[in-house]
């Protein structure tokens, strides 16, 4: 009679678990396409915005569509250190347009000309103008506290 039980319960308890195990695998891996039900903000000309990691904006007027995908590289000198050199910021956006697939562009915010995208086809110019928050000698940055501000503006 215990045996029974015993395949009973995992009749009963296995494809639960099975289940529970399959919808926590987290969230998948953006591709940067837009869903065509998600409405997006839209960054206009003159206009500024702040992006956490794998957050989104539409570029107003276009097709195009802006992802902070990562940061490449965070060297810089820590609030309250002395530095022999300043270190740089470098980080990766994606940039969608249309169904095209999601171009990946490093930008480097030490570096003026670096910092800057053309979007193709526009006469707009896409500027990663800070990285916040700026490190810390005592405290690691965790990645949801990034922030990447962007600004759009016309031809150079």
């Amino acid at each position: 009679m215990r045996q029974i039980w015993g395949l009973h319960a995992l009749a009963f308890f296995l494809p639960a678990a099975l289940l529970a195990a399959c919808g926590s695998g987290g969230t998948p891996p953006s591709t940067g396409r837009v869903a065509s039900s998600e409405q997006l903000a839209a960054l206009a000309p003159g206009g500024a915005v702040d992006l956490a990691l794998g957050e989104r904006i539409a570029v107003a007027q276009t097709d195009a569509v802006l992802r902070f995908v990562r940061v490449v590289e965070d060297s810089r000198c820590p609030t309250g250190v002395d530095c022999v050199w300043a270190g740089r910021a470098v980080v990766e956006l994606g940039v969608r347009r249309g169904d095209a697939a999601e171009a990946l562009v490093e930008l480097d915010l030490s570096q003026v000309e670096r910092a800057r995208h053309v979007l193709a086809g526009t006469e707009l110019v896409v500027t990663a103008t800070a990285l916040e928050p700026h490190p810390q000698a005592d405290r690691a940055i965790r990645p949801e506290e990034r922030r990447l501000r962007l600004e759009l503006s016309g031809a150079r």
